[in-house]
């Protein structure tokens, strides 16, 4: 099994989604069917501080392969914590191509493109976890419901961190209880 974790920002240390990718893939790597564990990511350190010298493709020391993205343009809108650029599809599908994921897994919610093409790319090719970090939502951002309703719909398992945050993605979202 291989398995492939998306996040908008991974490396350098930024704090609580690397230590849940790397407690998550030592936990499973321990595991004889799992094969590889990858992060496919951006070139952005938080928040939406471009980094265009950071490499393509990294290998760490505790064997995560860590697969980078460039977005376009550089510089992102200042609205949201995630960078609001985009990202090729053309990209996305050859690191998914090259990694060869049996299970991709959204970690926390926002990464609109690189959820997306993942998704639309690699259904029907691998198994769908989406790990929202649910929190209420301001007026503001009423565009990230849809968006985060629809990706709790496509994936194959929904799983929330506590039950609170269960019971909030289940009424936001209308995600089955199961």
């Amino acid at each position: 099994m291989r398995v492939l974790y998306l996040t908008p920002y991974y490396r350098p240390y930024l704090g609580g989604i690397e230590r849940a990718i790397e407690e998550l893939s030592r936990q499973i790597s321990r595991s004889p069917s799992v094969e590889a564990v990858g992060v496919l990511t951006t070139k952005y350190s938080f928040p939406r501080v471009p980094q265009p010298s950071w490499a393509d493709r990294e290998e760490m020391p505790d064997g995560i392969s860590i697969y980078r993205l460039c977005g376009y343009p550089r510089r992102s809108v200042p609205l949201y914590s995630v960078p609001l650029v985009w990202f090729s599809p053309v990209s996305v599908r050859k690191y998914l191509d090259e990694f060869k994921p049996d299970v991709i897994h959204f970690v926390g919610d926002g990464w609109f493109w690189g959820h997306f093409w993942s998704w639309f790319f690699y259904r029907g090719q691998a198994q769908f976890v989406f790990t929202p970090s649910f929190h209420t939502l301001p007026a503001s951002r009423w565009w990230l419901r849809p968006i985060n309703a629809f990706l709790c719909h496509v994936a194959d398992r929904v799983i929330a961190l506590t039950g609170r945050e269960a019971k909030g993605v289940r009424r936001a979202y209308l995600v089955p209880r199961r």
